[in-house]
């Protein structure tokens, strides 16, 4: 999933450059290339419209980057799996180790402490696959949308150009 949410975050990052760099560098003629390409009614629709997409597009990066850091998921995974190793020995302590139910108890809790970002219902030992997972759909018709946006752009200005 951090893979998910870093390639999110640089491809966001990567189109809303694209969004910035014709404005930036080309300026007025910039937007009057591509309105002439487009056969728009004004060059100010062009910067309207480009500078609306890079703060969409910029606001995605933005909260992919702030989940990749904040969920540290490799460090949780380990907690994880290390607290189902300890639950797996404690278990056969328990069964077969003739270990006292009231230490166990203790033993358990300490266990669970270490993993107190797993939520009480994802906590069952029993459960198939005992994962948190974070769903990108929200994030990434906005990059494609945005990314579409920049190939129209592309499209007009070298319309523009070449009608120049």
């Amino acid at each position: 999933m951090s893979r998910r949410l870093s390639t999110v975050s640089i491809a966001s990052s990567a189109v809303v450059a694209g969004l910035t760099a014709g404005p930036a560098l080309g300026g007025p003629t910039f937007a009057e290339r591509v309105q002439q390409g487009l056969s728009l009614d004004a060059s100010q629709t062009v910067w309207q419209v480009l500078c609306l997409g890079a703060l969409v597009v910029s606001m995605t990066a933005a909260v992919s980057a702030h989940l990749e850091k904040t969920s540290d998921l490799k460090s949780r995974v380990g907690a994880a799996q290390a607290a189902g190793a300890m639950l797996a020995g404690l278990q056969a302590r328990l069964e077969y180790g003739g270990l006292a139910v009231e230490e166990a108890a203790q033993d358990y809790q300490n266990i669970l402490a270490g993993v107190s970002f797993v939520p009480e219902g994802q906590r069952d030992t029993t459960s198939s696959s005992g994962r948190r997972e974070f769903h990108l759909a929200g994030q990434l018709p906005v990059v494609a949308v945005a990314a579409a946006l920049l190939a129209v752009t592309l499209v007009g200005l070298i319309r523009g150009v070449a009608a120049a």
